[in-house]
């Protein structure tokens, strides 16, 4: 067996040796009891509706960052903003079909969130 010495780790080649084993964690203790997230979870359960009433008339009244976060918690947050439509030079008349049947279907999805959300705008 060849002898390694202390010069021989380093980035992408740690020592075996400092390593954690199998199984072991590393975090033992886990989260700290005084995490802000155990803190505002173990608090009274009347303040955190006085959170969430502040959130939702800040939303109400327009703000653009509290009716993101409401919508966020309410409906989850959104993973894909984008519609891909594929359309190249050489595209056939069934792709481009295909593309305007994903660009109606996008249009009818926004047009259904609007209506849920009473939002004015254009189409």
């Amino acid at each position: 067996m060849v002898q390694r010495n202390s010069n021989d780790y380093g980035y992408k080649n740690p020592d075996p040796a400092k390593g954690w084993q199998p199984g072991q964690s590393g975090n033992p203790n886990g989260r700290p009891k005084s995490s802000v997230t155990t803190l505002l979870k173990n608090r009274n359960p009347e303040d955190n509706k006085k959170v969430a009433d502040t959130l939702y008339a800040l939303a109400i009244r327009g703000d653009m960052s509290a009716i993101r976060e409401y919508i966020d918690r309410t409906d989850g947050k959104v993973t894909e903003t984008r519609l891909t439509l594929g359309i190249m030079a050489h595209t056939t008349p069934e792709l481009l079909e295909q593309a305007q049947k994903r660009l109606t279907g996008a249009m009818n999805g926004t047009r259904e969130l609007k209506e849920k959300y009473n939002v004015e705008g254009t189409s």
